[in-house]
């Protein structure tokens, strides 16, 4: 499910990844109320992404897309942001009203066409280094991959990325129902969670962002993806929990093209 946010902007100023920080903040405030209220506080990952500020053709106003694979998440957002409709709000030194919030249910299908609004992040573990060839100037623990690393590096560690998630909120979702219950995943799953017909890469982008209070450099990448051979459950989270890495601060958001 998605939330789509009508924005009427009473400030100048454009939208950078680097105000992704404080998107996030207004997710985290707008649920301080509700049970999600320590959803900042939980380790490792936060199941909900959300695009940029972005503007229509057929209007001045502006947009925010916030999605998540949890349905009461979502449900708990809208009930926080209705009370702020015609309020004015901040997201870092841009100034707003929200004018209209929208619930979104996106038609998923076999294939599909996917396409990333906000980059892509992926990390590469030192322990990868020299098996693909690898060698940074320093001994990092982590490397963002970029265009001139290994495509099949990508892949691996975006496919990886995607189990692990989808894993951990199925098995999540199964300890809620019956906590002596092993989680329910697909055997297929266990084989794959995307199977990717064609990929295109679009563009490398590098941005600061602040992260625990201090500023990063991240390196990410646009893709537009064409995805078949995949179960819908599988699908549909992937869609609203987002690709790649550090979706809960705006990146590797999806949209069905």
């Amino acid at each position: 499910m998605r939330l789509l946010l009508t924005l009427e902007q009473i400030s100048d100023g454009q939208y950078t990844l680097g105000h992704n920080y404080y998107i996030q903040s207004l997710i985290y405030n707008i649920l301080r109320e509700s049970k999600f209220k320590r959803l900042h506080d939980k380790q490792g990952y936060k199941f909900f992404s959300f695009s940029n500020i972005f503007s229509t053709c057929d209007n001045d106003k502006k947009h925010i897309l916030i999605a998540s694979p949890n349905k009461e998440f979502i449900n708990e957002l809208n009930i926080g942001l209705k009370r702020s409709l015609d309020k004015r709000f901040s997201i870092g030194d841009l100034r707003f009203i929200l004018k209209d919030i929208k619930i979104i249910r996106p038609k998923v299908r076999i294939p599909i066409v996917l396409t990333t609004s906000t980059p892509i992040v992926i990390r590469i573990p030192k322990d990868k280094y020299k098996m693909y060839g690898i060698r940074p100037r320093y001994e990092y623990d982590y490397l963002y991959w970029r265009k001139e690393y290994p495509l099949e590096l990508f892949i691996e560690q975006l496919i990886s990325n995607a189990e692990k998630k989808y894993k951990e909120y199925t098995s999540g979702i199964s300890s809620k129902n019956d906590p002596n219950k092993e989680s329910k995943i697909d055997k297929d799953s266990k084989r794959y969670i995307i199977n990717i017909k064609t990929l295109r890469f679009r563009k490398q982008i590098s941005t600061k962002v602040v992260i625990h209070g201090k500023e990063h450099i991240i390196i990410g990448t646009l893709w537009d993806f064409i995805i078949d051979d995949t179960q819908l459950n599988i699908l549909r989270f992937i869609i609203e929990c987002g690709l790649g890495e550090r979706n809960s601060l705006g990146f590797g958001f999806i949209n069905i093209r």
